[in-house]
Parts: structure tokens; sequence; C-alpha cells
């Protein structure tokens, strides 16, 4: 008898809702959605040892996700950085991913699980020198905010 691999995601979500909204998505609160990012960082943990991994990848790419929560181990940027890197490897333009079947995608990603890495590496990249480039623009001296005389 086989037994069929499930999601972390899904067993926990079968079990309490509101963890996994903690963990992959966002939470409600009196100032809209908010993100708990020490439980989103525990959520990537999880997706990170997920025996669906590169399948949950494989449909977000496939499906092109367009959402805030956590798939994969990924962000939507994160996500599009990796659509351009399976792209590139299966000769398929990032926005016609839509078209190639989810097992031939999950297959490229178990071939090259450096893919994964590299995308999230290239977006943590970009926030950084972004960052930089915020707080390199500011004049020597001058408060972040203006004063009032």
């Amino acid at each position: 008898m086989t037994q069929t691999q499930t999601a972390v995601c899904t067993r926990i979500a079968s079990r309490n809702a509101a963890l996994a909204d903690r963990l992959w998505g966002s939470v409600e609160t009196d100032h809209g959605e908010e993100y708990d990012r020490k439980a989103r960082a525990k959520g990537r943990e999880l997706c990170a040892s997920c025996p669906m991994l590169e399948n949950c990848l494989a449909q977000a790419l496939t499906g092109r996700w367009r959402d805030d929560r956590i798939v994969g181990g990924l962000t939507y940027r994160e996500r599009r950085k990796l659509a351009r890197c399976v792209g590139e490897g299966l000769d398929v333009p990032p926005r016609r991913l839509g078209h190639v079947h989810p097992n031939r995608v999950a297959a490229w990603i178990r071939e090259h699980p450096q893919s994964i890495d590299i995308a999230r590496d290239e977006q943590r990249s970009y926030w950084r020198r972004t960052k930089q480039a915020n707080h390199e623009s500011r004049p020597v001296g001058m408060p972040a905010q203006g004063t009032l005389f």
C-alpha cells in the first residue's frame, strides 16, 4: 500500500487555519492585514523541509499566483525571480509558464534545487541595494523628516 504525500501547510491548515494564516499569510488586525515576521520565518523553514516543495512551487509558477502569501517558502517577488530561472532553463518566457505542465516545472526545480536559493538571494540583494541607495541619497546631517522651523 502506498502512502500519498501531503504538504506540511495542508496538514497544519486542516488542524488550525489561524496558525496556517499566521505562518504563510497575513493576520487580520484592527489596522488591516499585517504579517507576523517570526511566524512567516518558521513557515519558510517548514516549507524547506516539505516533501511537496517542488510541486507547490510548480503550481504557483504555472498558475501565476499573485499574492502576498508564502508559497514553497518564497514570497511573490521571489517566485517571480524563480520563474525567470525556470523560464530560461526550459527555454520559455516566464510569462508563458502557464502553458507548461506543472510536472515539467517541478522536475526542472528538482534538478536545479539551487535555483530556489538564487531567487531568494537575488531578492535580498535587491532590497539591500535599495536600502543602501536610499541611505546614501540623504544628505549628511539632515534629519529623515523635515523640521517645523
